[in-house]
């Protein structure tokens, strides 16, 4: 049995959509939807790599006192970056606008 991975689940999904998109602000709406998984998905699950931005494994990482640093993923480290800087103020701008219309 061939099991697909997320990846390859969000590229069906997104294709399938695609070829039933119409216009710009259709394909707009995907996207937005599509951050807004992404997000939700961040924030409830978290997305943690198992690799110390060292680069050392998170499992079994040295202590602090010996390794000179806090463990610190990188997964969650670059996709906190990412949802703070890009995505968090891209469903804010959303919100106040929607909250404007009439």
């Amino acid at each position: 049995m061939y099991r697909y991975t997320t990846e390859q689940q969000l590229r069906n999904e997104i294709s399938v959509v695609w070829s039933g998109l119409k216009g710009a602000e259709a394909y707009s709406d995907m996207l937005l939807g599509i951050i807004k998984d992404i997000y939700d998905l961040y924030v409830h699950v978290g997305i943690p790599s198992g690799v110390c931005m060292c680069g050392d494994s998170m499992d079994g990482h040295a202590s602090p006192h010996i390794a000179g640093h806090s463990p610190c993923d990188s997964g969650e480290y670059y996709m906190d970056n990412l949802i703070r800087e890009k995505v968090e103020p891209l469903l804010i701008k959303h919100t106040l606008a929607e909250a404007s219309k009439p």
